[in-house]
């Protein structure tokens, strides 16, 4: 193998070697980690039965399970036909509400 190709190779490992290790050592620099957005939070199913009218409940479960059992006002959001389910979200929605 010619010599300079051999630099080149080295060169161009070592320096994708450093650019790959960068973001590493800056998240166990900074402590940097995933945190789940301010948005998503947990919620008990108590809470939730305290809050009912601050939430649009929107189950994206098939038609069959949802006639099965949902939660009371939810409004099943099928993917197949989602014109049916934004017209009664739109219908339904004010600015107090919380999507879940």
């Amino acid at each position: 193998m010619n010599p300079t190709v051999w630099r080149t190779t080295f060169r161009q490992v070592f320096v994708l070697s450093v650019i790959a290790f960068i973001p590493g050592a800056l998240s166990v620099v900074f402590d940097w980690q995933w945190k789940a957005p301010a948005e998503f939070h947990e919620l008990s199913s108590r809470d939730a039965q305290r809050q009912i009218n601050k939430f649009c409940w929107v189950d994206v479960r098939d038609p069959e399970r949802f006639e099965r059992g949902h939660v009371a006002g939810a409004v099943c959001f099928d993917e197949k036909m989602p014109a049916p389910a934004m017209q009664r979200l739109r219908s339904i929605w004010t600015p107090e509400f919380t999507f879940v």
